[in-house]
């Protein structure tokens, strides 16, 4: 919740009226302040470049709930676990694991750790 009140958060939303309406459709599902915030960070992280010009993060190719999904698999969380998380069923958490390992090019959650560390994204 300390994330709320960072003093260039009101000029950083200003900027971002769409990730602040994600943020907003984030807090009324039912997840956390916190959770929501980092909903935010990895809507934010979809449109920036990660390791420089000309080199795009992979996880920008993933939705904000696949995203969410991704980080919370790497953290070692199971299908149940994840579902009770984001409040959705252990179907749509198997598709959304599914579709990440599709779209990063993955096999395991163990080369799924090494495509985030290799561009910094560790949950």
């Amino acid at each position: 919740m300390s994330t709320l009140r960072d003093p260039d958060a009101e000029l950083r939303f200003a900027r971002e009226p769409e990730l602040v309406s994600n943020l907003i459709e984030e807090l009324l599902r039912g997840l956390s302040a916190e959770e929501a915030v980092r909903a935010l960070d990895l809507a934010r992280a979809r449109v920036q470049p990660c390791d420089g010009p000309g080199t795009l993060d992979p996880f920008g190719a993933l939705s904000l709930r696949e995203q969410q999904v991704a980080e919370l698999v790497m953290q070692g969380l199971k299908s149940q676990q994840i579902a009770d998380r984001l409040t959705i069923s252990i179907k749509t958490v198997d598709t959304h694991r599914t579709r990440v390992f599709k779209k990063l090019g993955v096999h395991s959650v163990v080369d799924l750790i090494r495509v985030a560390a290799a561009h910094k994204r560790f949950p």
